[in-house]
Protein backbone atom coordinates (compact mmCIF):
# COMPACT_ATOMS: atom_id res chain seq x y z
CA UNK A 1 0.00 0.00 0.00
CA UNK A 2 1.09 3.27 -0.99
CA UNK A 3 1.89 5.18 2.16
CA UNK A 4 1.30 8.44 0.61
CA UNK A 5 -2.00 7.48 0.24
CA UNK A 6 -4.93 8.15 2.57
CA UNK A 7 -7.50 4.98 3.70
CA UNK A 8 -10.81 4.63 1.99
CA UNK A 9 -13.72 5.55 3.85
CA UNK A 10 -14.33 3.13 6.28
CA UNK A 11 -10.58 2.93 7.22
CA UNK A 12 -10.40 6.15 8.22
CA UNK A 13 -13.40 5.56 11.11
CA UNK A 14 -11.83 3.10 12.06
CA UNK A 15 -8.44 5.01 12.46
CA UNK A 16 -10.32 7.77 14.74
CA UNK A 17 -11.48 5.06 16.85
CA UNK A 18 -7.97 3.57 17.10
CA UNK A 19 -7.02 7.27 18.48
CA UNK A 20 -10.12 7.62 20.63
CA UNK A 21 -8.17 3.94 22.21
CA UNK A 22 -5.18 5.92 22.55
CA UNK A 23 -7.04 8.85 24.71
CA UNK A 24 -8.66 6.54 26.68
CA UNK A 25 -5.50 4.75 27.72
CA UNK A 26 -4.30 8.05 28.48
CA UNK A 27 -6.59 9.16 30.69
CA UNK A 28 -6.71 6.05 32.36
CA UNK A 29 -3.12 6.11 32.89
CA UNK A 30 -3.00 9.65 34.71
CA UNK A 31 -5.38 8.27 37.58
CA UNK A 32 -3.41 5.41 38.12
CA UNK A 33 -1.94 6.46 41.01
CA UNK A 34 -5.18 5.99 43.15
CA UNK A 35 -4.16 1.96 43.04
CA UNK A 36 -1.06 1.60 41.44
CA UNK A 37 2.33 3.58 42.35
CA UNK A 38 3.48 5.04 39.44
CA UNK A 39 6.55 7.06 38.97
CA UNK A 40 6.28 8.74 42.74
CA UNK A 41 2.39 8.77 42.86
CA UNK A 42 2.62 11.22 39.71
CA UNK A 43 1.23 9.13 37.29
CA UNK A 44 2.26 9.35 33.45
CA UNK A 45 2.05 12.99 33.05
CA UNK A 46 1.23 12.91 29.20
CA UNK A 47 -1.30 11.49 29.55
CA UNK A 48 -3.51 14.49 30.76
CA UNK A 49 -3.89 15.39 27.28
CA UNK A 50 -6.05 12.43 26.57
CA UNK A 51 -8.98 14.45 26.81
CA UNK A 52 -7.79 17.33 24.49
CA UNK A 53 -7.29 14.28 21.86
CA UNK A 54 -10.89 13.49 22.70
CA UNK A 55 -11.79 16.86 22.17
CA UNK A 56 -10.34 17.02 18.72
CA UNK A 57 -11.34 13.82 17.79
CA UNK A 58 -15.04 14.64 18.67
CA UNK A 59 -15.28 17.79 17.01
CA UNK A 60 -13.48 15.87 13.44
CA UNK A 61 -16.19 12.93 14.02
CA UNK A 62 -18.83 15.40 14.38
CA UNK A 63 -18.45 17.49 11.67
CA UNK A 64 -17.47 14.19 9.63
CA UNK A 65 -20.82 12.46 10.23
CA UNK A 66 -23.04 15.99 10.48
CA UNK A 67 -21.72 18.52 7.95
CA UNK A 68 -24.34 16.72 5.42
CA UNK A 69 -27.07 16.28 7.62
CA UNK A 70 -27.07 19.86 8.35
CA UNK A 71 -27.33 20.36 4.93
CA UNK A 72 -30.03 18.95 3.59
CA UNK A 73 -31.98 16.66 6.52
CA UNK A 74 -35.23 18.12 7.96
CA UNK A 75 -34.84 18.95 11.32
CA UNK A 76 -31.58 18.58 11.52
CA UNK A 77 -30.39 20.48 14.90
CA UNK A 78 -33.45 18.72 16.86
CA UNK A 79 -31.88 15.27 15.69
CA UNK A 80 -28.78 16.04 15.99
CA UNK A 81 -29.12 17.26 19.76
CA UNK A 82 -31.41 14.08 20.14
CA UNK A 83 -28.56 11.71 18.63
CA UNK A 84 -25.90 13.34 21.64
CA UNK A 85 -28.45 13.14 24.37
CA UNK A 86 -28.87 9.68 23.68
CA UNK A 87 -24.90 8.98 22.69
CA UNK A 88 -24.31 10.80 26.21
CA UNK A 89 -27.12 10.81 28.92
CA UNK A 90 -28.30 7.01 29.82
CA UNK A 91 -23.97 5.86 30.54
CA UNK A 92 -23.77 9.33 32.18
CA UNK A 93 -26.82 9.80 34.61
CA UNK A 94 -25.76 6.23 35.26
CA UNK A 95 -22.13 7.11 36.18
CA UNK A 96 -23.49 9.58 38.21
CA UNK A 97 -25.62 7.73 40.50
CA UNK A 98 -23.52 4.74 41.06
CA UNK A 99 -20.68 6.97 41.70
CA UNK A 100 -22.82 8.64 44.26
CA UNK A 101 -24.12 5.85 46.22
CA UNK A 102 -20.72 3.87 45.82
CA UNK A 103 -18.11 6.16 45.95
CA UNK A 104 -18.82 9.31 47.53
CA UNK A 105 -17.90 11.78 45.05
CA UNK A 106 -14.13 13.83 44.75
CA UNK A 107 -14.00 14.81 48.24
CA UNK A 108 -11.31 17.75 47.73
CA UNK A 109 -13.65 19.81 45.26
CA UNK A 110 -16.80 19.31 47.60
CA UNK A 111 -18.02 21.68 50.10
CA UNK A 112 -18.66 20.28 53.40
CA UNK A 113 -21.90 19.03 52.99
CA UNK A 114 -20.66 16.61 50.61
CA UNK A 115 -22.96 15.86 47.28
CA UNK A 116 -26.00 17.49 47.31
CA UNK A 117 -29.90 16.68 45.91
CA UNK A 118 -29.28 20.00 44.06
CA UNK A 119 -25.81 18.53 42.67
CA UNK A 120 -27.14 15.82 40.99
CA UNK A 121 -29.71 17.70 39.72
CA UNK A 122 -27.10 20.09 38.29
CA UNK A 123 -25.22 17.02 36.70
CA UNK A 124 -28.63 15.70 35.55
CA UNK A 125 -29.18 19.11 33.64
CA UNK A 126 -25.55 19.48 32.25
CA UNK A 127 -25.48 22.60 34.45
CA UNK A 128 -22.75 21.17 36.85
CA UNK A 129 -19.43 22.89 35.03
CA UNK A 130 -20.71 26.15 36.42
CA UNK A 131 -19.98 25.86 40.24
CA UNK A 132 -16.78 25.34 40.83
CA UNK A 133 -17.34 22.89 43.36
CA UNK A 134 -19.22 20.32 41.31
CA UNK A 135 -17.78 20.83 37.85
CA UNK A 136 -15.23 17.71 38.95
CA UNK A 137 -17.33 16.26 42.07
CA UNK A 138 -19.06 13.26 41.30
CA UNK A 139 -18.02 10.85 38.91
CA UNK A 140 -14.44 12.04 38.93
CA UNK A 141 -13.90 13.17 35.11
CA UNK A 142 -17.65 15.02 34.25
CA UNK A 143 -15.72 18.32 33.69
CA UNK A 144 -15.11 17.07 30.18
CA UNK A 145 -18.48 16.10 29.72
CA UNK A 146 -19.72 19.44 30.87
CA UNK A 147 -17.26 20.97 27.81
CA UNK A 148 -18.95 18.60 25.30
CA UNK A 149 -22.18 19.45 25.65
CA UNK A 150 -20.83 23.22 25.32
CA UNK A 151 -19.52 22.25 22.15
CA UNK A 152 -22.76 20.58 21.48
CA UNK A 153 -24.77 23.34 22.09
CA UNK A 154 -22.68 25.49 19.44
CA UNK A 155 -22.69 23.18 16.32
CA UNK A 156 -25.64 24.13 14.37
CA UNK A 157 -23.97 27.78 14.58
CA UNK A 158 -20.90 26.29 13.39
CA UNK A 159 -22.26 24.47 10.68
CA UNK A 160 -24.08 27.35 9.13
CA UNK A 161 -21.40 29.79 9.52
CA UNK A 162 -17.77 27.88 8.92
CA UNK A 163 -17.77 26.97 5.40
CA UNK A 164 -13.60 26.44 5.04
CA UNK A 165 -10.65 26.60 6.66
CA UNK A 166 -9.79 29.77 6.96
CA UNK A 167 -12.99 30.50 8.87
CA UNK A 168 -12.04 26.92 10.90
CA UNK A 169 -8.71 28.68 11.38
CA UNK A 170 -9.72 32.23 12.63
CA UNK A 171 -12.42 30.43 15.26
CA UNK A 172 -9.40 28.81 16.54
CA UNK A 173 -7.33 31.94 16.71
CA UNK A 174 -10.50 33.56 18.36
CA UNK A 175 -10.89 30.53 20.89
CA UNK A 176 -7.53 30.76 21.85
CA UNK A 177 -7.70 34.70 22.86
CA UNK A 178 -10.86 34.00 24.69
CA UNK A 179 -9.01 31.25 26.50
CA UNK A 180 -6.01 33.22 27.41
CA UNK A 181 -8.24 36.62 28.32
CA UNK A 182 -10.51 34.66 30.63
CA UNK A 183 -7.85 33.04 32.59
CA UNK A 184 -5.99 36.29 33.15
CA UNK A 185 -9.01 37.52 34.50
CA UNK A 186 -9.53 34.49 36.81
CA UNK A 187 -5.56 34.91 38.01
CA UNK A 188 -6.85 39.07 38.94
CA UNK A 189 -9.72 38.48 40.28
CA UNK A 190 -8.90 35.62 42.32
CA UNK A 191 -5.15 35.45 42.89
CA UNK A 192 -5.62 33.33 46.40
CA UNK A 193 -8.30 31.05 44.89
CA UNK A 194 -6.71 27.46 44.22
CA UNK A 195 -10.33 26.05 43.70
CA UNK A 196 -11.37 28.94 41.49
CA UNK A 197 -8.06 28.22 39.70
CA UNK A 198 -8.80 24.79 38.67
CA UNK A 199 -11.66 25.52 38.05
CA UNK A 200 -11.29 28.21 34.62
CA UNK A 201 -8.85 25.48 34.03
CA UNK A 202 -11.79 22.81 33.69
CA UNK A 203 -14.32 24.95 32.19
CA UNK A 204 -15.33 25.64 28.71
CA UNK A 205 -13.87 28.69 27.81
CA UNK A 206 -10.49 27.45 28.60
CA UNK A 207 -10.75 24.47 26.37
CA UNK A 208 -12.86 24.95 23.42
CA UNK A 209 -10.04 26.04 21.31
CA UNK A 210 -9.04 22.25 21.29
CA UNK A 211 -12.43 21.38 19.71
CA UNK A 212 -12.08 24.00 17.21
CA UNK A 213 -8.94 22.31 15.67
CA UNK A 214 -10.95 18.99 14.77
CA UNK A 215 -13.10 21.31 12.64
CA UNK A 216 -9.58 22.58 11.01
CA UNK A 217 -8.72 18.82 10.72
CA UNK A 218 -11.92 18.41 8.82
CA UNK A 219 -11.46 20.62 5.84
CA UNK A 220 -7.87 19.65 5.53
CA UNK A 221 -9.55 15.86 5.18
CA UNK A 222 -11.58 17.37 2.72
CA UNK A 223 -8.79 18.41 0.50
CA UNK A 224 -7.52 15.16 0.41
CA UNK A 225 -4.06 15.67 0.23
CA UNK A 226 -1.54 12.95 -0.47
CA UNK A 227 1.83 12.75 1.47
CA UNK A 228 5.01 10.65 -0.15
CA UNK A 229 7.32 8.43 2.17
CA UNK A 230 9.37 11.92 2.72
CA UNK A 231 7.02 14.14 3.66
CA UNK A 232 5.37 11.43 6.08
CA UNK A 233 8.83 10.71 7.86
CA UNK A 234 9.37 14.27 8.56
CA UNK A 235 5.87 14.74 9.95
CA UNK A 236 6.42 12.35 12.51
CA UNK A 237 9.36 13.91 13.65
CA UNK A 238 7.87 17.31 13.93
CA UNK A 239 5.05 15.77 15.51
CA UNK A 240 7.33 13.53 18.42
CA UNK A 241 10.02 16.20 18.77
CA UNK A 242 7.03 18.96 19.58
CA UNK A 243 4.86 16.83 21.88
CA UNK A 244 8.32 16.31 23.85
CA UNK A 245 9.08 19.80 23.66
CA UNK A 246 5.73 21.56 24.73
CA UNK A 247 5.79 18.46 27.62
CA UNK A 248 8.76 20.42 29.14
CA UNK A 249 7.58 23.54 29.02
CA UNK A 250 5.74 25.33 32.02
CA UNK A 251 2.04 24.62 32.61
CA UNK A 252 0.49 28.14 30.57
CA UNK A 253 2.44 26.78 27.68
CA UNK A 254 0.45 23.73 27.29
CA UNK A 255 -1.88 25.07 24.93
CA UNK A 256 0.75 24.60 22.48
CA UNK A 257 -0.04 21.18 22.75
CA UNK A 258 -3.60 21.25 20.01
CA UNK A 259 -1.06 21.88 17.21
CA UNK A 260 1.37 18.39 17.55
CA UNK A 261 -2.22 16.73 18.71
CA UNK A 262 -4.28 17.68 15.52
CA UNK A 263 -0.65 16.76 13.53
CA UNK A 264 -0.94 13.72 15.42
CA UNK A 265 -4.40 12.78 14.34
CA UNK A 266 -3.44 14.06 10.40
CA UNK A 267 -0.50 12.08 10.37
CA UNK A 268 -2.04 8.64 11.61
CA UNK A 269 -4.90 8.62 8.87
CA UNK A 270 -2.32 7.26 6.59
CA UNK A 271 -0.58 4.04 6.37
CA UNK A 272 2.80 3.92 8.36
CA UNK A 273 4.65 2.24 11.25
CA UNK A 274 4.13 4.82 13.58
CA UNK A 275 0.37 4.88 12.40
CA UNK A 276 0.26 1.50 13.13
CA UNK A 277 1.02 1.10 16.59
CA UNK A 278 -1.65 3.61 17.42
CA UNK A 279 -4.22 2.28 15.20
CA UNK A 280 -4.69 -1.76 15.63
CA UNK A 281 -7.25 -4.07 16.27
CA UNK A 282 -6.92 -3.57 20.13
CA UNK A 283 -6.84 0.05 20.21
CA UNK A 284 -9.87 0.37 17.90
CA UNK A 285 -11.68 -1.93 20.33
CA UNK A 286 -10.44 -0.06 23.47
CA UNK A 287 -11.56 3.34 21.11
CA UNK A 288 -15.05 1.40 20.64
CA UNK A 289 -15.58 1.34 24.48
CA UNK A 290 -13.85 4.43 25.14
CA UNK A 291 -16.77 6.68 25.95
CA UNK A 292 -17.50 3.84 29.09
CA UNK A 293 -14.25 3.87 29.60
CA UNK A 294 -13.85 7.30 30.23
CA UNK A 295 -16.84 7.29 32.46
CA UNK A 296 -16.37 4.39 35.04
CA UNK A 297 -12.37 3.66 35.02
CA UNK A 298 -11.99 6.31 37.81
CA UNK A 299 -14.94 4.86 40.35
CA UNK A 300 -13.44 1.48 39.58
CA UNK A 301 -9.93 2.20 40.59
CA UNK A 302 -11.55 4.15 43.29
CA UNK A 303 -13.75 0.92 44.21
CA UNK A 304 -9.97 -1.33 43.89
CA UNK A 305 -8.35 1.25 46.57
CA UNK A 306 -10.66 0.84 48.98
CA UNK A 307 -11.20 -2.63 48.97
CA UNK A 308 -7.36 -2.85 50.12
CA UNK A 309 -6.55 -4.04 53.86
CA UNK A 310 -4.69 -1.35 54.48
CA UNK A 311 -6.19 2.07 53.31
CA UNK A 312 -2.78 4.12 53.52
CA UNK A 313 -0.89 2.31 50.94
CA UNK A 314 -1.55 2.62 47.75
CA UNK A 315 -1.69 -1.04 46.22
CA UNK A 316 0.79 -3.28 44.81
CA UNK A 317 3.81 -0.28 45.48
CA UNK A 318 6.82 -2.59 46.70
CA UNK A 319 8.28 -3.38 43.35
CA UNK A 320 8.45 -3.03 39.85
CA UNK A 321 7.25 -6.68 39.02
CA UNK A 322 4.02 -5.94 41.66
CA UNK A 323 3.43 -2.96 40.18
CA UNK A 324 3.23 -4.44 36.33
CA UNK A 325 0.88 -6.55 37.65
CA UNK A 326 -1.24 -3.75 39.59
CA UNK A 327 -1.68 -2.07 35.77
CA UNK A 328 -2.25 -5.13 33.83
CA UNK A 329 -4.89 -6.24 36.47
CA UNK A 330 -6.23 -2.54 36.95
CA UNK A 331 -6.50 -2.57 32.66
CA UNK A 332 -7.97 -5.59 32.93
CA UNK A 333 -10.84 -4.73 35.09
CA UNK A 334 -11.62 -1.43 33.94
CA UNK A 335 -11.66 -2.57 30.33
CA UNK A 336 -14.14 -5.57 31.05
CA UNK A 337 -16.17 -3.42 32.96
CA UNK A 338 -16.40 -0.94 30.44
CA UNK A 339 -17.28 -3.31 27.86
CA UNK A 340 -20.21 -4.59 30.17
CA UNK A 341 -21.34 -1.20 30.12
CA UNK A 342 -21.08 -0.17 26.32
CA UNK A 343 -23.28 -3.24 25.90
CA UNK A 344 -25.88 -3.26 28.87
CA UNK A 345 -25.88 0.80 28.53
CA UNK A 346 -24.26 2.74 26.20
CA UNK A 347 -25.73 0.93 23.05
CA UNK A 348 -29.32 0.37 23.86
CA UNK A 349 -29.08 4.54 24.76
CA UNK A 350 -27.86 4.96 21.32
CA UNK A 351 -30.56 2.85 19.90
CA UNK A 352 -33.38 4.51 21.64
CA UNK A 353 -32.00 7.78 19.98
CA UNK A 354 -31.99 6.45 16.69
CA UNK A 355 -35.50 5.19 17.04
CA UNK A 356 -36.92 8.24 18.36
CA UNK A 357 -35.47 10.26 15.04
CA UNK A 358 -37.12 7.32 12.83
CA UNK A 359 -40.31 8.36 14.01
CA UNK A 360 -39.80 11.79 14.32
CA UNK A 361 -38.40 11.59 10.60
CA UNK A 362 -42.03 9.67 9.39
Amino acid sequence: MDSGKPEIAIEHYKYLDGLRGVAALLVLSVHLPLLVDLFNGKGFGFGVYGVKLFYILSALTLFLSSSQRFASESKASLKFFLRRFFRIAPLFYAAVIVSWLYVGGVGNRLPVQGITISNIVSHFLFLFGFNKYWIDSVVGVEWSIFCEVCFYLSLPLLFRHIKNKKGAVKLAVISILIAFVFKKLISFFFPGDALMHEWSTFFILSNYFYFTFGIILFFLFKENKQYNHKALISGWCVCIFSIFLISALPAYAAALMALPLSLLVLLTRYDFPLARLLNNQATRFVGKISYSMYLTHYMVLTLLAKSIINPNLTFFNQNIGTRMAGIFGALIIVIAISAISYELIEKPGISLGKNLIKKISN
